[in-house]
């Protein structure tokens, strides 16, 4: 299997920190509220110890719940230095986006940005490009899918 299908499947079945379900404190408020009450007759006693059992049980079952959560974080297989690595390119791929928005933005129409293309600016930013469009530089461009790429790994690919 190759690696980017590898890795759509892998994403697929991650989740985000948001979507995990960690609300345990109502849980366990109400079983310490049911373990200090102390009813003095038996039966009180007897259906509040079964009722406490039940609020452990599933307190028990969220946490389990979480834990299974947690080990399909994305990400949660890197080790903290592919995740400083994997940060530092997403942070790097950000910037390139912004200065291309910004590029984009300073046209205030089309017919500007037709005429700085014909006068051969390329509509490239320091040498980025945007879906193969000229531009010296780096050689780094944007593919279609907005993925920082570099003309050698395009070249490789070609």
């Amino acid at each position: 299997m190759n690696p980017a299908r590898q890795e759509n499947i892998q994403q697929e079945n991650c989740l985000d920190v948001k979507e995990i379900d960690c609300e345990f404190l109502p849980l366990i408020h109400d079983i310490l509220k049911r373990v200090e009450k102390d009813p003095s007759d038996a039966s009180s006693k007897n259906k509040e110890s079964i009722e406490v059992g039940n609020k452990i049980q599933e307190l028990n079952r969220k946490l389990e719940k979480a834990k299974e959560q947690v080990r399909v974080l994305r990400g949660i297989d890197l080790n903290p230095e592919e995740q400083k690595l994997q940060l530092t390119a997403l942070k790097n791929q950000l910037a390139l986006k912004k200065e291309l928005i910004q590029k984009y933005k300073s046209f205030a129409t089309v017919t500007n940005f037709l005429e700085a293309q014909k006068t051969g600016s390329g509509g490239g930013v320091a040498g980025i490009t945007v879906n193969g469009g000229s531009g010296a530089g780096s050689g780094a461009s944007l593919n279609g899918s907005g993925n920082a790429t570099t003309a050698q790994a395009a070249d490789s690919e070609n």
